[in-house]
């Protein structure tokens, strides 16, 4: 809103008797934190608000142009440059964050949204390497190659749970359903898959996949 004089009525204080003194503007921004119940939410310890990103793009730069995030955590900045239409280059070192920012991008943008993910496994041998070299970051990628979400946790408390997927089957009224994912880098046995069995029956979920490097050996079959 505008004062007559052409002045942001902002920057202006109004007394009782509705005259205007002049108001030094606060050098900080007052915007609440990603709250535990927050909607945004997406349990990434270093989330920023969306609110935050809006401002900062928008005071520095036009639709249309490029925005770069270095750092790019669950993908706060990328998705926020998407939605005000400017270009935009995310990089992250963990598979954890790139499949995070797949699932928002998705959920916020549908088919809408086209993007590239540089340096991603793209083939078995490729697979293979991670999986041997990081077994957290084999199991991160893995989930987003069939769409699951990563589970929020700290390693070596996942509860035999890394990651879960959600259906309905049902035409009307039909109540939400979960597929729970276990990702095994290497070495599987059947007690592997007697162990999701356990966790499946445990979370009432409807169905339980087990991802693996290896081809499943006939006791793991008829388990």
């Amino acid at each position: 809103m505008m004062h007559k004089y052409g002045f942001k009525k902002s920057n202006f204080q109004e007394d009782e008797q509705g005259q205007y003194s002049w108001v030094i503007m606060k050098d900080w921004w007052e915007i609440p934190s990603v709250g535990s119940a927050d909607g945004q939410r997406l349990g990434y310890p270093t989330q920023k608000p969306e609110p935050l990103m809006e401002r900062i793009i928008q005071a520095s730069c036009n639709e249309g142009d490029l925005v770069l995030d270095s750092f790019c955590g669950c993908g706060t900045t990328i998705a926020v440059a998407e939605r005000m239409k400017r270009q935009w280059i995310g990089i992250d070192i963990t598979h954890l964050a790139i499949t995070l920012i797949k699932h928002r991008l998705h959920d916020a943008f549908g088919e809408k949204v086209t993007f590239e993910v540089i340096g991603e496994p793209v083939s078995q041998p490729d697979a293979q390497t991670l999986a041997e070299q990081d077994p957290y970051q084999f199991q991160w990628w893995a989930l987003g190659l069939v769409g699951a979400r990563p589970v929020e946790q700290k390693k070596g408390s996942d509860k035999g749970i890394d990651g879960r997927l959600y259906f309905h089957d049902e035409v009307k009224c039909g109540k939400t359903k979960q597929i729970i994912l276990s990702v095994k880098a290497g070495h599987t046995s059947v007690d592997h898959v007697r162990d999701l069995r356990g966790v499946v029956e445990r979370e009432q979920a409807e169905i339980g996949v087990l991802l693996t490097m290896q081809e499943p050996s006939q006791p793991m079959r008829r388990k």
